[in-house]
């Protein structure tokens, strides 16, 4: 293969995938759409479900029907309602395709004066831009590169390093005449991302962990080691931490070039550029290859053999035209490696990867839609005899919460005495109210679920409100006594000795003087606890002739039939978005 096709091979494969990458993610937007419009149909269908029962009702006439239908309808729309929230949240917030998964992704590390500047701007195609050749480059759209130091990303045409900021054309890496980048670089060719980095501990601590995390999501790593002086302890440092990622590894020795002098027709001396002589190159990858075995990290090689490159060589081919300097180069090697990540196992499971996670969110909705459908069907098919049992009953479950909340009351009084007695303060009506209402409300669920009504939490409310009973205090009794207090009180220096000390020193003298005067004691002699007991008692008795009686009348009357219809229409709706949802798996 001749090096231009080598070159136009590589890009156009890369462009292909970015096609394929581009059609998923257009394709897996599209289903997230279709997911989050049946969440809306499914509750868009309820409520018509609920609007024409309810105007049936409403037609009838029976207003406690209505009421009981208004509070259930209302709690299972709110429950679809909520559900479909949830469900669509997850869809919304769920990243299907996370940025790594949008390109093939290759990161490049190693120390300053590794050469993997040069060889980034090679493989975007640099050298035969410059050169004014036409290649397959031509059809890349946007090659800007994007420089992330310390948390802010620039895509702009100055570049800051550790030392200053130095100019760049934004179309290729930045490169100093040290080939010290202190920054993060990355460019998307096509469907690869090529992520260049000084390395895992050269790097500032925010730039280093963005370095890890695209090892972690890595295609393929790229550990670049200057041929002049390969093989450094901190390299093999650093190619250890890279090993224990477990990702596929590829060791690149770069720069090997040389210059050799020879004399032009003028006998003038020159300089011509080729490659280091192959003792030199197969010197290197042994030692290379020596040291992994001695480190045990032979494994690195496992993905691929040593590759030995000239960036430098390849660009003068390129623009000379020169096939054996180009194929002396060796980086027709390295994109033919770079090619090959696209075409192996990892390369489809990384294509089928987002295809899954909808999948199995979809099958995740399923599952929750289908159970929810379940325990409706289950509570249908005990409607008709709890109908049934249910009037028969009512009597007996009046008394049944009558007798519960005498109890409860007794437990409610003595609890505010204990307070009261513990505290010495004083526990309100509304409260104490408030208390009892809230026991008579636990006490008829409680009688109603334990008579199967399932959905006793959906009738109208009770809402009790006892006045007159009296806070919940301490009775008091008083006692007079005399209370006596002594206080200073100023008074005229007497005598001579005082005189001199009041004239000459300032000082003040004092008399003391007493007074008499009638307090009062008070004192606790027992919570009001029977009367506050008693009057609530007595209010009661009026609640539960009326009240909660009534109240028991709204679960015989009317409220399985519109209950039970809703519950099957709205079993339908489930089943028809399920349906739905099954043909949208990828």
């Amino acid at each position: 293969m001749g090096m231009m096709e080598c070159v136009n091979t590589f890009v156009d494969t890369m462009l292909a995938e970015q096609s394929k990458f581009e059609a998923m993610q257009n394709e897996i937007t599209r289903r997230e759409d279709e997911v989050l419009a049946v969440l809306r149909l499914l509750e868009r269908n309820e409520k018509e479900i609920i609007d024409a029962i309810g105007g049936e009702i409403t037609e009838s006439g029976d207003e406690a029907m209505q009421a009981i239908f208004a509070m259930t309808s209302e709690s299972l729309f709110e429950t679809m309602s909520e559900a479909n929230r949830r469900i669509g949240e997850a869809v919304r917030g769920m990243t299907f395709i996370h940025d790594f998964e949008k390109h093939f992704t290759v990161s490049v590390f190693g120390k300053v004066k590794a050469g993997k500047s040069y060889i980034g701007n090679f493989v975007m195609g640099q050298p035969l831009r410059k050169a004014g050749i036409a290649s397959s480059y031509d059809r890349l759209e946007d090659m800007t590169v994007h420089v992330y130091d310390r948390g802010k990303v620039y895509e702009q045409k100055k570049l800051s390093t550790a030392a200053e900021e130095r100019e760049c054309n934004g179309e290729e890496f930045y490169v100093d005449k040290n080939e010290a980048t202190s920054t993060i670089q990355w460019v998307n060719i096509g469907g690869m991302c090529w992520f260049d980095t000084p390395g895992i501990g050269s790097v500032t601590l925010e730039n280093e962990e963005l370095a890890k995390e695209y090892v972690k999501n890595s295609d393929l790593v790229i550990f670049a080691c200057n041929s002049d002086a390969a093989g450094t302890r901190q390299e093999f440092s650093e190619i250890r931490q890279l090993h224990d990622m477990d990702k596929p590894l590829l060791l690149l020795l770069t720069q090997s070039d040389a210059y050799d002098y020879d004399v032009d027709d003028d006998g003038e001396e020159i300089s011509v550029l080729g490659p280091k002589s192959e003792k030199d190159r197969q010197d290197q990858e042994n030692y290379m290859k020596e040291t992994l075995r001695e480190q045990n990290m032979e494994d690195v090689l496992r993905y691929a053999d040593i590759l030995t490159v000239s960036a430098l060589l390849a660009s003068e081919a390129l623009a000379n035209g020169d096939e054996t300097m180009f194929e002396q180069s060796n980086m027709g090697k390295l994109l033919d490696k770079l090619t090959s990540i696209t075409k192996n196992e990892a390369a489809d499971m990384k294509r089928g990867t987002p295809k899954s996670r909808i999948n199995e969110l979809i099958d995740s909705m399923i599952t929750d839609l289908s159970g929810v459908a379940r325990e409706i069907e289950t509570y249908c098919l005990g409607i008709e005899d709890s109908k049934r049992a249910l009037a028969e009953r009512k009597d007996w479950m009046v008394e049944q919460v009558r007798a519960s909340v005498n109890v409860r009351v007794l437990e409610i009084v003595g609890q505010a005495k204990s307070e009261v007695e513990s505290g010495g303060g004083t526990v309100s009506e509304q409260e104490l109210s408030d208390r009892v209402n809230q026991a008579v409300v636990e006490t008829v669920q409680k009688v109603c679920l334990e008579e199967a009504l399932s959905q006793s939490g959906a009738v109208p409310p009770i809402e009790i409100k006892l006045t007159g009973i009296g806070d919940m205090k301490m009775k008091q009794d008083k006692i007079p006594y005399q209370y006596v207090s002594v206080r200073q009180v100023e008074r005229d220096p007497e005598g001579l000795f005082e005189k001199i000390g009041s004239k000459w020193f300032h000082k003040t003298y004092y008399t003391s003087e007493k007074r008499t005067e009638t307090r009062y004691s008070t004192f606790d002699i027992g919570v009001n606890d029977n009367e506050v007991a008693q009057n609530i008692v007595l209010q009661l008795a009026a609640v539960f002739s009326d009240t909660v009686d009534h109240y028991i009348e709204y679960l015989t009357k009317g409220y399985y039939g519109p209950v039970e219809t809703l519950q099957r229409r709205t079993t339908g709706e489930i089943r028809t978005a399920i349906a739905s949802l099954e043909e949208m798996r990828m």
